[in-house]
């Protein structure tokens, strides 16, 4: 299990475990922060904000909501998981 775990968030291959993995599943999910606010960065650096004659950069602007959207879904998701009583009584 750690290998497996491990191999998931690698940085190889710029997150592919990761990414596959994220993509593919449904639901509630716990995202790596990292990967993705790297993701936006990279768009910034990447795509000029303006194109010619001053119009909005719409290729630059479809990347940032996708990355956006992604994670503000993620914040109505429902983890289905059941407390373990124990050890909430635990660490209170």
């Amino acid at each position: 299990i750690w290998n497996e775990m491990t191999e998931l968030v690698s940085s190889k291959g710029n997150y592919c475990a990761y990414r596959k993995a994220f993509g593919e599943s449904e639901g509630f999910k716990i995202p790596i922060l990292g990967v993705h606010l790297k993701d936006l960065i990279a768009v910034h650096v990447v795509f000029p904000d303006w194109v010619e004659n001053g119009k909005v950069n719409i290729v630059k602007m479809q990347q940032l909501y996708l990355t956006f959207n992604e994670l503000v879904s993620l914040q109505s998701a429902v983890a289905q998981v059941e407390p373990n009583m124990d050890l909430i009584y635990l660490l209170t």
